[in-house]
């Protein structure tokens, strides 16, 4: 479908089109009035064909019409000329999204694979932030757990005063060093269950980020596991909440990394020792990952060395946005450019056809 940006000049657009037309074809009548005339008065001649009678008028005919097709595409460039297109495109509903970020030390290890100089931290918060940046309908939460839940930022959509902020505490390693002893997975589902509005019934996200690194006393871990996830299927159950969980890991899992120490301003300054000072190694776990994702119906996704972590975020959230309704959307496209063609072809046409191509008619004695 076409549209013109200033469609109250249609109507002398049409009529200039009419009035060429019209000019053409009485020339052009007037033209073989005058063949006629020139045959009446000649001596007789052998029978012409139709094509021989027309072949002085069609040069200038061909004119003609370039010329009028060169005046329309100057009108469409000066009018601005535009194609148009309208499509229907669902209407899609805003997400609730915790996303529980694993505040661990071990996420200070790089993430592996060709990059040694970026941490697994630093590629979950990019990827966030990149998300947080194009909220459209969505609403965010952001928090953190390591052997407990270290605090959530409650739904919202402001990333200045609220997202930002909470993303600048959670990447400052030394903020990693104080608060990051154990993963417990338990403390991950909690923070979901405070940030998600149980009064609406809008769809929520659950997206737990971690290496996996089983750090902490597995036992009292899994107990405080089992109990969240227990909490968190009676609250579904109760406010009738329709939840998804993902449980994302990050890291490369072929390889072992040593964990990196940071002095009081933020610089490295070593790796963690036992007490026998030996460095402490660390390797992410996928099949623990998927235990725990299982256990909890959740999805889980390990992050591949070659894979973006804001891609699968956004595929994440277009996967669970539901449809509620459709719309049009109209799109414009400038038509200048093709018009442009358009004339200087169809000048050219009228400017040389005449020269190259028309022939006047031979009359046969």
């Amino acid at each position: 479908m076409s549209a013109i940006s200033h469609p109250e000049y249609f109507p002398w657009i049409i009529g200039g089109i009419i009035l060429l037309l019209g000019l053409a074809s009485l020339y052009l009548y007037r033209r073989a009035q005058a063949f006629r005339l020139l045959e009446e008065n000649s001596p007789p001649k052998r029978y012409q064909s139709f094509v021989e009678r027309c072949r002085g008028t069609a040069g200038e005919g061909v004119r003609w019409v370039a010329l009028i097709i060169a005046i329309i595409a100057s009108c469409g460039i000066l009018l601005e000329y535009k194609f148009e297109r309208r499509t229907t495109v669902p209407v899609l509903d805003g997400l609730e999204i915790a996303a529980m970020l694993d505040n661990s030390q071990s996420m200070l290890a790089p993430v592996g694979g060709d990059d040694l100089a970026t941490s697994r931290l630093s590629v979950v918060i990019s990827a966030l932030d990149d998300a947080l940046r194009s909220l459209n309908k969505d609403r965010w939460g952001l928090g953190g757990f390591s052997s407990k839940l270290n605090g959530v930022s409650p739904l919202t959509n402001d990333y200045e005063r609220i997202l930002q902020p909470k993303l600048e505490i959670m990447s400052d390693p030394r903020y990693i060093n104080i608060v990051g002893k154990g993963t417990n997975f338990g403390a991950a589902i909690d923070g979901c269950l405070q940030i998600f509005n149980v009064k609406k019934k809008t769809k929520k996200v659950c997206i737990i980020l971690s290496d996996g690194e089983r750090e902490g006393n597995e036992a009292r871990l899994q107990d405080s596991f089992v109990e969240s996830v227990n909490k968190m299927k009676a609250a579904i159950m109760k406010d009738n909440l329709n939840v998804a969980f993902y449980l994302i890991g990050v890291g490369n899992p072929e390889e072992s990394y040593k964990i990196p120490t940071f002095d009081n301003m933020g610089n490295p300054n070593g790796f963690q020792v036992d007490k026998e000072g030996n460095a402490y190694v660390t390797r992410p776990d996928p099949e623990y990952l998927r235990s725990i994702a299982t256990q909890f119906h959740g999805q889980y996704v390990h992050l591949q060395p070659d894979e973006k972590l804001s891609r699968l975020l956004e595929d994440i959230m277009n996967a669970e946005r539901l449809r509620v309704g459709k719309k049009e959307v109209l799109s414009r496209t400038d038509a200048s450019m093709p018009l442009i063609v358009l004339f200087i072809t169809s000048l050219l046409v009228f400017l040389i056809y005449p020269k190259r191509f028309s022939r006047k008619p031979k009359i046969i004695v």
